[in-house]
């Protein structure tokens, strides 16, 4: 059984439901109250799942949806429940990825291989009562294998190595009198390869790492429904990981550092193309944490983590421009613990506090310094058990240096109907931080900052009920987000673009989920339904205005058949036709896309792969301008030793 839905995790009490297991003893939690729509994937899900990027993953979460710029290892962000990507926290091991110059969050330049990831969970609807700023929309854990378990498993070591192919095919260069005509090339057989291998090692260590080239040599069509070749997307990356996990004072202490280098093309918007630009990365991470839940004989645990974070960005329109370079840092220490109060309650507290610094060519403050931010926050959040009813209030207040401070709160409730069906619900008010862009960006070149923004600010609810057995679970949930003071650039009447609290909209809907197994046979369903309105420019709900780039239908299956020597599992994705503004005329069409993937396993140490991406060769975009790839066949070998 691949259980879909991940359960609550709270100071049970004796013999108390939660989620899709029975919990026999009490123990504090570290996590905050459920909503109705949250979603666990571990390991083992991931792995039956074939996916080979974590973006493909989340493709299969109802109420997410991912917006890859084209091209293989490009810009890729997610949005929950309609939000923006920026209105999105992720959160990689307690970390916070986001870059603090823009705001966003992009998973290609996170430096995880999906052999690393534990478990990736999705809560979706507002949380900054339990996270702080820009969990608006939801937040995406991400938690990184560690090193902990190599004591009982001794030496261990994974290699893969793989390739990218394409058809060879022909297309058109130039246009007018210029067009020529480009033959097939046997180098699309090639387009990429990639090699990957994670070790571990006694003694509570891990070390893993990538490297990958890709040509992205892909064939598009234009709006004159003429043959192109998608050209200067090519992309070279490295990425590097080690970890320790072990016992310290009681309690467990790991420690994790990360880098990743990267070079890529960017080829721009197929309607406004940068045939010469480049783009190079540096990205790093690092933390350490102790947790321990057993104090004072177990009815008390705590977490502490240290983190810091490194983002450098160096890019040339042309080869022989300056370039404008980006180098930002964010550092923090946060604490989270939780004491049991009697015997069915608990509350649990925390403090954080983090610094942020841009050293930009490009962003300065209105006095021409460096952009910093200061920020600490403090949170409270009960947990009261009343026979069958859970109930936990969560209030958060934070401060920061460069915009107003305010406060966060939530009200979740659960309610055990019975042994395998509960009842879950949740209010909350979220908000987004400006991000340096926002507030600084020079005021040149027909843009200009706004250092007076506020705060973006949601209100946000949902009710849903959870169904399981061994054999199946099933999950079903209302919500509706209200966001106002939506940071939206616009041109102003001196033809300065600047941002601004201009943005207003509404975003009721529903999700589905279910998951099953039977014998060697399993499938997980997601379905959501989204029908969003504009409410900013004077517009009403009568209006009936759809909020640009969001589909009112998503769909994804993801099934499987699995042997002893043989894994099959395939993935199929759909998403209902988006409009492009508001005026809701032009719009980008419904698709769908099937992966399937193949693992055969030659011996107890060697496994063969293969992955047919894009099988029906849809084309389609997930951003305005920027074609996806059409269908590739990938290879390769695994060997674990």
């Amino acid at each position: 059984m691949l259980p879909l839905f991940g359960g609550w995790s709270a100071a049970a009490e004796e013999s108390a439901v939660t989620g899709l297991i029975e919990v026999k003893a009490a123990s504090p939690s570290l996590l905050p109250a459920p909503s109705a729509g949250r979603t666990r994937l571990d390991a083992a899900q991931i792995e039956a799942s074939g996916a080979d990027s974590l973006v493909e993953v989340l493709g299969t979460i109802s109420g997410l949806a991912v917006q890859p710029y084209g091209a293989s290892g490009t810009q890729a962000a997610v949005s929950i429940r309609g939000s923006t990507t920026n209105q999105v926290l992720v959160l990689v091991d307690g970390i916070p990825v986001s870059d603090p110059s823009s705001g966003l969050s992009d998973f290609s330049r996170l430096a995880v291989s999906i052999d690393d990831i534990e478990s990736v969970e999705v809560i979706r609807g507002g949380a900054s009562a339990q996270y702080g700023a820009d969990a608006v929309g939801g937040v995406v854990l991400i938690s990184t294998k560690n090193g902990g378990s190599s004591h009982e498993r001794g030496w261990g070591l994974r290699l893969r190595a793989g390739t990218v192919s394409r058809i060879p095919f022909s297309a058109t260069s130039g246009s007018g009198f210029s067009a020529q005509e480009i033959s097939p090339s046997a180098l699309s057989l090639v387009d990429g390869q990639k090699l990957s291998f994670r070790a571990d090692i006694p003694g509570g260590f891990c070390l893993s790492g990538e490297a990958e080239r890709e040509a992205n040599q892909y064939r598009y069509r234009d709006s004159n429904e003429v043959d192109r070749v998608r050209s200067n997307a090519d992309i070279m990356r490295a990425s590097l990981a080690a970890g320790w996990a072990g016992s310290f004072a009681g309690g467990q202490l790991r420690l994790d550092a990360a880098g990743g280098l990267r070079e890529l093309g960017v080829p721009g918007a197929i309607t406004a193309l940068t045939p010469n630009a480049r783009q190079n990365d540096l990205n790093a991470r690092a933390d350490a944490s102790y947790s321990n839940d057993s104090l004072f004989d177990g009815r008390a645990a705590i977490s502490v983590s240290a983190f810091g974070l490194l983002a450098n960005t160096l890019y040339r329109e042309t080869a022989s421009s300056n370039g404008d370079t980006n180098n930002a840092t964010r550092a923090g220490i946060s604490t989270r613990s939780t004491v049991l109060i009697g015997e069915n309650s608990s509350v649990g507290f925390g403090l954080s506090g983090r610094c942020e610094r841009l050293d930009s060519s490009n962003v300065t403050t209105s006095s021409g310094g460096v952009p910093e931010r200061y920020s600490g926050g403090a949170y409270v959040e009960p947990e009261l058990n009343f026979g069958s009813w859970m109930i936990a209030p969560a209030f958060r207040f934070d401060c920061t240096s460069d915009y107003p401070s305010g406060c966060s709160y939530s009200l979740g409730a659960v309610k055990g109907l019975s042994e395998k069906l509960k009842l879950s619900m949740n209010a909350s008010r979220s908000y987004r931080a400006p991000s340096f862009d926002d507030l600084y960006w020079p005021s040149a070149g027909g843009v200009a900052g706004n250092p007076d923004l506020l705060p973006e600010t949601s209100y946000s609810a949902d009710v849903g009920l959870k169904y399981g057995t061994e054999e199946l679970s099933l999950a079903a949930s209302l919500y509706a987000r209200y966001v106002k003071d939506v940071i939206l650039w616009q041109e102003g009447d001196d033809g300065i673009w600047r941002p601004s609290n201009w943005g207003e909209a509404l975003y009721p809907g529903l999700e589905v989920e279910a998951s099953g197994s039977s014998g060697p046979y399993w499938a997980r369903i997601s379905y959501t339904y989204l029908h969003s309105y504009v409410l900013s420019g004077g517009l009403e709900l009568s209006d009936d205005k759809r909020v640009p780039m969001v589909p009112e239908h998503e769909f994804a299956l993801s099934a499987g058949y699995s042997l002893k020597n043989m894994r099959i599992s395939l993935s199929l994705q759909y998403e209902g036709l988006r409009y492009i503004k508001m005026a809701n005329v032009a719009y980008e069409p419904s698709h769908f896309v099937l992966n399937w993937h193949l693992r055969a396993v030659l011996s107890t140490s060697a496994a063969l792969t293969f992955d047919a991406d894009n099988f029906f060769n849809e084309r389609y975009e997930m951003v305005v301008g920027y074609p996806m790839p059409g269908f590739s066949l990938a290879s390769g070998i695994e060997l674990n030793l």
